[in-house]
């Protein structure tokens, strides 16, 4: 009789204790469940955000610019300039 006694109540712990990870899971589910769908909501607001910023600011590519060599440079306005100013020497001093 003990071990008939000891045997359901062994049986009762293990039916309680498979309910409760048969709750576990479903909650587990559920959670997964949602988890998938905030990825999905987060993948669309991502993406119409950036749309939204590439129609405010349009992304303009400009040339690249180049170097200039001075030395080689045809018709510059340096032709355009007036001579140089060349420094005069003044001599003797102002006698009064």
């Amino acid at each position: 009789m003990y071990f008939l006694w000891l045997g359901l109540r062994l049986m009762q712990e293990n039916l309680k204790l498979i309910e409760e990870i048969k709750g576990r899971q479903e909650k587990l589910n559920g959670e997964g469940l949602q988890l998938q769908q905030d990825i999905l909501d987060f993948r669309d607001q991502f993406a119409k955000q950036i749309k939204s910023v590439l129609e405010r600011t349009p992304l303009t590519i400009r040339p690249r610019k180049t170097k200039v060599d001075l030395d080689n440079m045809q018709n510059s306005e340096e032709e355009l300039l007036p001579p140089p100013m060349v420094p005069q020497v003044m001599s003797g001093a102002a006698t009064s």
